[in-house]
């Protein structure tokens, strides 16, 4: 038995060394080309570009200031240590009043020596303002002081900055903006003119005392509390350009000019006719009545 094993093993090693047609290989595979450098038997992957200058696989972060880290440490501690600005003060106010604002913030206990400096803003432009004062004052307002404020602290080197919020400063008008009125247009010869310097008084403010200067041309003519003019019996020298000024609490707004024309009078010569007439045919009555006597006395 063991020798029929032994010849159907030495008979058939095919099965074992050889192929067949149509069979498949059944021998070990080649073994794969090496590539150079690589470890045998491990996936081969590009190698990945790699930025200059950065380590390899790991996150960008662009580079820090160069500032030793005592002076990083004095930032932080001035980020921390100067609270954010408040502005304080009135904002409904009247031409003619005072406006004063304070930028109000305040230092760490242990950062009081810290030197400030103080910037104001109105509607996003910056006053000439910049000090080491959180002061901003305005001793006489008007309508155009009107607007947003903010009020900017910073430290001496800069180093930090903090803005305020907006602050709305309203400014009422304290008159109005006057307007000549002539009497009467046109004007003869003689007649009287009153010129009146109209305007009106704010609610807030109607116990304030007005007062009034009346122009011709450039020449002040009148100036009182009473917002009039009187002209009796003008001539043809009143004819001219009058404006007026009124002004109360340091405020004052000037009128639009005014033309006035003053015309002469039309003479009556209706009279004078009728004189001259008579005069005429009397003398002719006259001449006549020579004439006759003169040929009366020759005959």
């Amino acid at each position: 038995m063991l020798l029929v094993l032994l010849w159907f093993l030495h008979g058939h090693t095919g099965l074992y060394g050889q192929s067949y047609p149509g069979l498949p290989d059944s021998r070990p595979a080649p073994p794969r080309p090496k590539l150079p450098g690589l470890p045998d038997s491990k996936p081969y992957y590009p190698p990945r570009p790699t930025l200059t200058g950065l380590p390899d696989s790991k996150p960008y972060y662009p580079p820090r200031p160069k500032l030793p880290d005592s002076d990083w440490e004095i930032i932080r501690q001035d980020a921390g240590d100067v609270t954010s600005p408040v502005i304080l003060g009135e904002y409904d106010l009247v031409e003619g009043d005072s406006l004063l604002l304070t930028c109000d913030t305040s230092l760490h206990q242990e950062r009081q020596n810290t030197e400030l400096r103080y910037a104001f803003f109105r509607n996003g432009l910056e006053l000439p303002t910049l000090s080491s004062s959180n002061k901003y004052h305005v001793p006489m307002v008007h309508q155009q002081n009107s607007g947003n404020y903010t009020c900017e602290v910073r430290t001496a080197d800069d180093s930090v900055r903090k803005m305020s919020g907006n602050f709305l400063v309203t400014i009422a008008e304290l008159f109005s903006f006057p307007l000549l009125q002539v009497s009467r247009d046109p004007v003869v010869e003689g007649q009287d003119i009153t010129l009146t310097c109209n305007t009106s008084l704010s609610l807030k403010n109607k116990n304030v005392e007005l007062q009034f200067i009346f122009y011709k041309g450039t020449e002040n003519i009148q100036e009182s509390s009473s917002n009039k003019y009187e002209i009796s019996s003008a001539n043809l020298q009143d004819s001219g350009t009058y404006h007026c000024l009124v002004g109360a609490r340091g405020v004052n707004k000037w009128s639009p000019a005014t033309p006035v024309h003053v015309k002469g009078r039309k003479k009556d010569y209706t009279t004078q006719n009728i004189v001259r007439l008579i005069l005429s045919v009397g003398l002719l009555i006259g001449l006549f009545a020579i004439i006759v006597f003169h040929v009366r006395s020759e005959a």
